[in-house]
């Protein structure tokens, strides 16, 4: 087993360049920023720092502790085949996603769920949770859920607005199910059968929503 201090650092070191870039960002003139820039700014990317991190690991967890080259090409080689079957699950996931959300689903849910007579707060969780079990991405629900209940908030100035995104933040995250890609993602992951996805992760992001939902209700009651 690899020391625990550098398995750590190199788990941490994409995190570490991106704060990095963060703070030195906030640490200059934006007006005039220096030549440095450039360069912090390519390592501070998501997808370099990964990267760096990748090629650091090779020669601390792997060179520095005795593995030649062709071993660790057969350890980069293991980990493809389960990787690429990830990934192309997550790229259809998200296609899905995409082809549902350019259907116009957003606007018929709009329609239906904005004529029902309910509180405004259960009705954002209500269009949130939908969204959320239509389109995959918590993401996408989360924006399509606030801008579809702007009106009603504005129609209803004595809610609290920091309510109204709490509600539909415990909204977008449950009912993770087929089209969302993380359901996908921690499928493939853990090797978890479909069954057992929708009796403990799906189950389980719906809890946490209603949990969500009551606890925010219970909040308005003291506000």
């Amino acid at each position: 087993m690899p020391p625990f201090g550098s398995t750590l650092f190199v788990v941490l070191l994409p995190l570490l360049l991106m704060i990095a870039k963060t703070v030195v960002e906030l640490s200059i003139d934006k007006q005039n920023p220096p030549a440095y820039m450039t360069y912090v700014n390519f390592i501070g990317t998501p997808m370099i720092a990964l990267f760096i991190s990748a090629v650091v690991a090779y020669f601390v967890l792997g060179r520095a502790r005795g593995f030649n080259w062709d071993h660790l090409g057969r350890f980069s080689e293991s980990g493809m085949a389960p990787l690429a079957s990830i990934m192309l699950v997550i790229g259809a996931a998200g296609a899905l996603n995409q082809i549902i959300t350019d259907s116009g689903v957003g606007l018929v849910l709009k329609q239906v769920l904005t004529s029902l007579q309910v509180s405004p707060l259960i009705l954002a969780w209500i269009i949130a949770i939908t969204l959320r079990f239509a389109l995959g991405s918590a993401t996408v629900a989360m924006m399509t859920a606030a801008g579809l209940i702007l009106p009603v908030l504005s129609a209803n100035p004595q809610l609290d607005p920091a309510l109204m995104a709490i509600v539909i933040g415990a909204g977008a995250i449950g009912a993770s199910q087929v089209t969302d890609s993380g359901f996908w993602f921690v499928k493939e992951s853990l090797g978890i059968p479909m069954a057992s996805m929708y009796a403990t992760y799906t189950a389980g992001t719906t809890i946490a929503a209603v949990l969500g939902l009551g606890g925010t209700l219970l909040l308005q009651m003291f506000l």
